[in-house]
């Protein structure tokens, strides 16, 4: 079975969203951002994720991604 690299849900808006990253949940969220978009009149898109966690010792991790394309 495949798992998604990434995978976000959100239940409230209100509450802290459940990101999993290859399957394994992350704890101590402090930012989840992701930038979607379909390609504009000239076909040129760019999309993104920024996922920031506290891991051990209250240290910051960093998971992201940025994709350009012109169709």
């Amino acid at each position: 079975m495949n798992v998604p690299h990434i995978r976000i849900e959100i239940d409230d808006i209100g509450k802290v969203p459940a990101v999993y990253i290859d399957g394994k949940l992350i704890k101590s969220l402090v930012r989840v951002h992701v930038d979607w978009n379909t390609a504009d009149q000239d076909g040129v898109k760019l999309n993104s994720y920024n996922i920031e966690a506290l891991g051990d010792n209250s240290t910051q991790q960093g998971y992201g991604q940025q994709a350009y394309s012109k169709l």
